[in-house]
């Protein structure tokens, strides 16, 4: 019983330190940093939900063309 509270306590001790020594955001220059970093992956993420919506455009043209291929073999 004495080894199961050991452990218990040990694995509190550890969560809460383990979130408590986090990476916290201490001068303005860094926030700066996470905001652009931020935005570059937002633009990102655009670029990506552009391109897929053009992909699934053109799906049809490319089933159409596939099977008109097949169809002519």
């Amino acid at each position: 019983m004495k080894f199961i509270n050991y452990v218990l306590c040990s694995i509190i001790l550890l969560s809460v330190s383990t979130s408590g020594s986090a990476q916290k955001y201490k001068a303005p220059a860094d926030m700066v940093k996470l905001n652009k970093e931020y935005v570059k992956v937002s633009n990102e993420i655009t670029d990506i939900n552009a391109q897929l919506t053009i992909a699934q455009n053109n799906l049809p043209g490319y089933q159409t063309t596939a099977n008109t291929a097949t169809g002519n073999v």
